[in-house]
């Protein structure tokens, strides 16, 4: 806490931004960017035309992110980065979170070693700023805790490192994730069964039988061993709920209330789950 906030001249905490961004937020962001993509001062008088860094970034910054003519590119970088500047300090919020993944993927083409330390400090300065938002899995995702956040990357992460022990399950926890992520449109009713499907499939090669549903496999399981009644009973009461509520795993029946705290939970649950199970059963 600093000397205004212990004073009070200024609020100890902010509310959480979701969907929206203050100027505070807005200015972090910049900062990381302008650190890892633009602080070479060598290039800032660079013509784009003859210079390769700044004529990729250039085009494609023009043609995926402000949707201008690659014909009314500058002829200076300077001019390019200051037209970025301006873009995060008067988009809309999610089109800066579009800019920041375009500069995710642009960085990870390059060196991923240097897109995951962006992401490392851009989490660092979401999470400073209260954004309700941080980088999973290379995209922007709403979070509410590092719990969470953890959960979620693990699973993931442990998938594809484990991709012959448990195919599928990393595609339908990425699917999951982008479902929910989606800023726009977000599709909470597959999110959720994405979700369970990355348990079903996990729990199917694990219990090395292609039975049909997961509660199958959940009892082929228990009688295996090691996995308690009550984790199969409860993940067999979640199961049964996706086969219910608003028909998210049969036809869709009518329009679906479910909310981002129903697919959120969803996608945390079954990613511990999964990180249970390969524990468990490695």
């Amino acid at each position: 806490m600093n000397f205004s906030q212990r004073h009070g001249h200024s609020p100890a905490t902010k509310a959480i931004q979701i969907e929206s961004m203050d100027q505070d937020l807005r200015t972090s962001l910049w900062n990381v960017i302008y650190a890892f993509v633009f602080a070479d001062g060598e290039l800032d008088y660079k013509i784009v035309a003859t210079n390769d860094y700044c004529k990729e970034i250039s085009c494609g910054l023009f043609h995926q992110v402000f949707k201008r003519p690659i014909d009314t590119i500058p002829v200076t970088f300077h001019s390019v980065v200051s037209i970025t500047r301006e873009h995060i300090e008067k988009a809309k919020w999610y089109e800066i979170y579009d800019l920041i993944e375009y500069f995710i993927d642009f960085l990870k083409k390059k060196d991923q070693q240097t897109a995951i330390g962006f992401i490392e400090v851009l989490n660092k300065n979401l999470e400073r700023e209260s954004s309700g938002y941080r980088i999973l899995n290379f995209e922007v995702s709403p979070i509410t805790s590092q719990e969470e956040l953890q959960a979620i990357d693990e699973a993931i992460s442990q998938s594809i490192s484990q991709s012959a022990i448990s195919p599928g399950v990393n595609t339908h926890l990425s699917t999951a994730l982008r479902m929910l992520s989606d800023r726009k449109n977000p599709d909470y009713r597959n999110s959720i069964k994405e979700s369970i499907s990355a348990v079903e499939a996990h729990c199917k090669k694990i219990s090395k039988t292609q039975v049909a549903t997961l509660s199958d496999a959940l009892k082929v399981l228990e009688r295996r061993g090691g996995l308690h009644p009550a984790l199969k009973s409860g993940f067999s009461a979640i199961y049964g709920f996706t086969s219910d509520a608003n028909g998210i795993r049969h036809a869709l029946m009518e329009e679906s209330e479910l909310k981002f705290a129903d697919a959120k939970f969803m996608l945390v649950s079954c990613s511990a789950f999964i990180n249970y199970l390969i524990e468990k059963y490695p």
